[in-house]
């Protein structure tokens, strides 16, 4: 028996089943430890909560929401991986992509599926 689904039912469905793009085109996927030094790491992150470091010596450092962050990262393939502390609460280890767009830098959870932090970046 042959199907009555109409393709763009079936279209849609198979949809649901292939990665989402988290993405948008504008953004700039930083792929390397080299690029992630020289766009970002050295400069304040601000966000409505507080501010961030991303040191040259591989810690962060600031505060959000009144309380001390500490923390260490390195870079893994192509994904920025961090442990980090924001006063008694520990955050843990997770790696995560990260996009540039102007002065705007977004760190994607879970390697890049997760939810998304967004800062703006200070000069140098």
């Amino acid at each position: 028996m042959k199907s009555k689904m109409p393709i763009s039912a079936l279209v849609m469905c198979l949809a649901l089943f292939l990665p989402v793009e988290a993405f948008s085109a504008d953004e700039k996927r930083i792929a390397t430890e080299k690029e992630f030094r020289e766009l970002v790491v050295d400069r304040l992150h601000s966000s409505k909560s507080g501010t961030v470091t991303v040191t040259s010596d591989n810690k962060l450092t600031g505060t959000l929401s009144g309380k001390k962050v500490t923390g260490l990262w390195n870079w893994t393939g192509d994904t920025y991986c961090r442990t980090v502390q924001v006063g008694d609460r520990n955050f843990g280890f997770d790696c995560q992509a990260v996009l540039l767009l102007g002065d705007r830098v977004t760190y994607v959870r879970n390697n890049g599926t997760g939810r998304r932090s967004i800062w703006t970046l200070g000069k140098r």
